[in-house]
């Protein structure tokens, strides 16, 4: 029953934690299985409320990318089972869950959405509160491993220092999903969400992805910063990291 509870807890996270081309054949060499290139990026400052705009619209970078891909790409929203739940409970050896101060019976076990339970530490091995370790749920916060094939595009934004401006994991006191720039591709092609998906052969597809926040202003406002990209395949085949340098919002405004 405890059991039960807590793959039920994990369910309960991972929903709480979510947020059509030409035929032409393209020849594509794999070396690797997933490749994603730059195409470009605009930015497009926030719009206050208008006869155009009733509710205004926020700050928005747009980031076009090519994905080439040996295997098959692309989440459904309802994918939140291994290998695609977001996150994993952090239990004891009696199989109580672990939180950020309870006393606690070592060794400590990973257990996934479905039930499966691995060997996560021999000892406590909690840190002090961050938002990568750690998920608030009501009342309690929980100690977690976060799934990293939860998303399937990585996106980050980094300054000169390769600190990231907008991704809140390394936060110890604000956490919101929000602030993770990291997303989900869907299925199919088409305009969906913030994402434009054109397929352009079938091994190869062109993706915009809009990023819409008023931090984007706010946080990067004339400094130089730098696009992280990568991409991760329903196989789980992840691509190298792609960096484009990015010299201000203002030299890539629409």
């Amino acid at each position: 029953m405890k059991k039960m509870r807590q793959i039920l807890l994990l369910v309960v996270l991972s929903i709480l934690f979510q947020k059509c081309g030409n035929d032409e054949v393209e020849v594509y060499s794999f070396e690797d299985p997933i490749v994603v290139e730059f195409v470009e990026t605009n930015f497009y400052p926030r719009q206050e409320p208008s006869a155009e705009y009733e509710f205004g619209e926020p700050d928005r970078l747009e980031i076009a990318m090519m994905l080439h891909h040996e295997f098959e790409f692309g989440l459904f929203s309802s994918e939140i089972d291994p290998p695609y739940n977001e996150l994993d409970l952090i239990v004891d050896s009696n199989e109580d869950t672990v939180l950020l101060s309870n006393e606690i019976q070592p060794p400590l076990y990973k257990l996934n959405p479905a039930g499966e339970k691995v060997l996560f530490s021999e000892g406590d091995n909690r840190t002090e509160f961050n938002c990568l370790d750690y998920a608030i749920i009501a009342y309690d916060t929980f100690f977690v491993q976060r799934n990293p094939f939860f998303y399937n595009l990585l996106v980050d934004l980094v300054d000169f220092n390769k600190k990231s401006f907008f991704n809140s994991h390394n936060s110890k006191f604000i956490c919101t999903p929000f602030s993770v720039l990291n997303s989900r591709v869907p299925m199919g092609y088409g305009e969906t969400h913030n994402f434009i998906i054109e397929k352009i052969s079938e091994y190869s597809m062109k993706i915009k992805y809009s990023i819409g926040s008023n931090g984007l202003s706010y946080l990067i406002a004339d400094k130089p910063f730098t696009i992280q990209l990568a991409a991760i395949d329903r196989e789980l085949n992840i691509s190298d990291t792609i960096t484009v340098d990015i010299e201000s919002l203002q030299s890539i405004q629409d």
